[in-house]
């Protein structure tokens, strides 16, 4: 099927669609001190809330990708879109933590249809040079709109409070449902494919068992679990530094827009295993400050250097695993890419539960180092 869509509003909803479930998972984040006054619970009990729309987001995508192959790509979308902002508002309305916890698990779920199909859609319209350079933008946007959400929703916490976030979470949802219904469908009808258990086993099956799909998604996986430690632990351990909630945003935009620089300056590099190994040595140099600064010197400027370092690194290596991963499955693109989703914000929710289990500054450093050698061990292992 031709691409019927204006170039420049596919472009522009794509970035939206990426960016979308990343914002949605994380930008009520500087709020969660507030959160655990307003409910009277702990702040483990607040972090569930994050890792519950992480498991939503990952499950979510498992269902989402397939059905796109079957269905095309609009159709999952405003059906997502629509069922998202019922969901949210139960939210903001939500009376205890329990109830809060599973609306964000549904809210997870409603929000995934939207980045698992954005890479989807790439595959549909692209192709060649153009198809590596969209998945580098798009990875860059969907990593660097995880890291941002909490910047924007430092400002808004501090405006309008928790409620107010949930309830830009709404609008942004109700200004994304037009664009949806404008889309021009990508996926042609003699292309898609039946959905049944048994196929998408065998699809799956046949991914995981590719050593040049497998090792680029687990090494995604690492990267995500990076990623939401981080921004799960930060405003607690940059709290307990003595700095405000507006201190807290500030770090968390400076590093996006790291992560933003070096993802999209390594999308020019045609040899991707490279970028792959040399991005998770930087990773790991930068968790070694993070844990010298947690464990021997507690200063935010040494700490915030090592998460900079460790956001440096990546950036590239979110280009170079969805570039990998996407272009060895791509004769089941939709598969492939909830996959990926899948792996990437499954890995992540459990590191988030581990780091639940004791206080931030005493988990995250030794979750990192964990993370950051599993990281070397997979890139060693990627194809030459």
């Amino acid at each position: 099927m031709p691409n019927k869509n204006n170039r420049h509003f596919l472009e522009v909803y794509l970035g939206i669609l990426s960016a979308f479930a990343p914002f949605v998972m994380d930008m009520y984040l500087a709020s969660l001190p507030e959160l655990a006054e307003y409910y009277a619970t702990s702040a483990a009990n607040v972090q569930i809330s994050l890792a519950a729309c992480v498991i939503g987001l990952a499950f979510g995508q498992l269902a989402f990708g397939p059905i796109s192959d079957c269905v095309g790509r609009k159709k999952p979308v405003v059906i997502s879109l629509i069922a998202y902002l019922a969901v949210t508002a139960g939210c903001i309305a939500a009376p205890n933590i329990k109830l809060f916890v599973t609306l964000r698990f549904m809210q997870g779920v409603t929000a995934s249809g939207g980045v698992v199909i954005t890479r989807s859609i790439v595959a549909d319209c692209y192709s060649g040079v153009e198809l590596s350079r969209m998945y580098g933008i798009v990875g860059t946007i969907n990593s660097a709109a995880t890291v941002a959400a909490p910047f924007v929703g430092g400002f808004l916490a501090v405006m309008w409070g928790w409620k107010g976030v949930f309830w830009s979470l709404f609008l942004v949802g109700v200004m994304m449902l037009p664009c949806a219904m404008h889309f021009r469908e990508t996926h042609a009808r003699e292309n898609r494919v039946t959905v049944s258990p048994k196929v998408l086993g065998r699809t799956f099956k046949s991914l995981l068992c590719s050593r040049d799909f497998l090792v680029p998604c687990l090494c995604y996986a690492m990267l995500m679990s990076l990623i939401i430690v981080n921004l799960s632990s930060s405003p607690f351990i940059i709290s307990q530094m003595g700095m405000s909630e507006m201190h807290i945003s500030l770090a968390l935009g400076a590093n996006a827009i790291a992560l933003a620089v070096t993802a999209l300056l390594s999308s020019r590099v045609a040899n991707q295993r490279g970028v792959l190994r040399l991005s998770a040595i930087v990773v790991a140099v930068g968790v070694v400050v993070i844990v010298v600064s947690l464990c021997f010197f507690p200063v935010f400027w040494l700490y915030e250097s090592g998460v900079m370092i460790m956001y440096l690194g990546l950036g590239c290596l979110n280009t170079a695993t969805v570039t990998l991963a996407m272009a060895s499955g791509r004769l089941h693109t939709g598969s492939a890419s909830s996959l990926l989703g899948v792996m990437g914000y499954l890995a992540g929710a459990v590191a988030t539960l581990l780091e639940s289990l004791a206080n931030p500054i005493a988990s995250t450093p030794w979750l990192f180092v964990a993370l950051a050698v599993i990281t070397l061990a997979l890139t060693m292992r990627a194809k030459k």
